[in-house]
């Protein structure tokens, strides 16, 4: 295991607490989620990219359309409606529509509020495991895709809160369960030995946690930017790791692991 850990400043301070400025074009960025009774999630994570240099578009189901009052700027970003089920959520009919414009972007972010129906549940699987572009997950879209073997998902990165990871332990068995009560070490541990090929950014007792495959990053969180480790501050995490994905070099992560390890080595 390799667990890097500096608590008295900020492990990232180029690339978390700094906009990155992306060197590409702008990357091109699905937001997805939203049904008949939830539509916050999704809307806030358009409103979070909005304020960085993105192409964004956002895929609701049908069943919002007469519903959704917001403003767009039809230079920046569209608002696509796909088909929806009865009780107003993503259906299966929406798959192959949604897949030809997610072959068109660089990155799905799947932020919430996609309801647990039946029909949702496989339409995301299915977008999970037929499509090649980064993925980011939030933490209450989790549940849907568990019975999928996850490390058979490419460029997967799921964004968890504390609660989360008791799922990821039942799945992926490791010496320890997982306990709230854990130390940093502890829970640094934890997370290296879970045996799994896609990326966890994590909000776990004011500290923000990376893991790629078997290295662990830490820093802790200034409390003037995230104020508690909730759904709503993984949103405002996401943006910047969705960024720093399309900084330099398009590999995921790359830029974090080395800007850790030289934070941890110039002390």
């Amino acid at each position: 295991m390799t667990y890097l850990k500096q608590i008295d400043q900020a492990l990232f301070p180029d690339l978390i607490w700094a906009e990155p400025q992306i060197q590409l074009d702008k990357p091109k960025v699905l937001i997805m989620g939203g049904y008949a009774n939830g539509l916050k999630m999704p809307l806030q994570a358009f409103q979070i990219l909005k304020t960085g240099n993105f192409n964004i578009k956002i895929a609701l189901p049908s069943s919002l359309k007469s519903l959704l009052k917001i403003k767009v700027n039809k230079n920046e970003s569209d608002v696509l409606f796909f088909p929806s089920t009865e009780v107003g959520s993503f259906s299966l009919k929406a798959q192959d529509d949604l897949l030809n414009l997610i072959n068109t972007q660089d990155a799905l972010w799947i932020a919430g509020d996609t309801s647990h129906n039946q029909q949702t549940q496989q339409l995301i699987q299915n977008l999970m495991t037929q499509s090649k572009i980064h993925k980011f997950l939030n933490s209450s879209v989790l549940p849907l895709i568990l019975d999928r073997n996850l490390n058979q998902v490419s460029n997967l990165n799921l964004m968890l809160l504390p609660n989360d990871l008791i799922h990821l332990n039942k799945i992926f068995k490791t010496a320890n369960s997982y306990n709230q009560k854990w130390n940093l070490d502890q829970f640094g541990q934890f997370l290296s030995e879970l045996p799994i090929n896609f990326h966890i950014i994590s909000l776990w007792n004011r500290h923000l946690w990376v893991k790629k495959e078997q290295k662990v990053c830490a820093t802790t969180i200034n409390p003037k930017i995230l104020v508690k480790d909730s759904e709503n501050d993984l949103l405002k995490i996401t943006k910047f790791f969705i960024a720093e994905t399309f900084i330099k070099s398009q590999t995921p992560w790359q830029n974090l692991v080395n800007a850790s390890w030289k934070s941890l080595n110039s002390q």
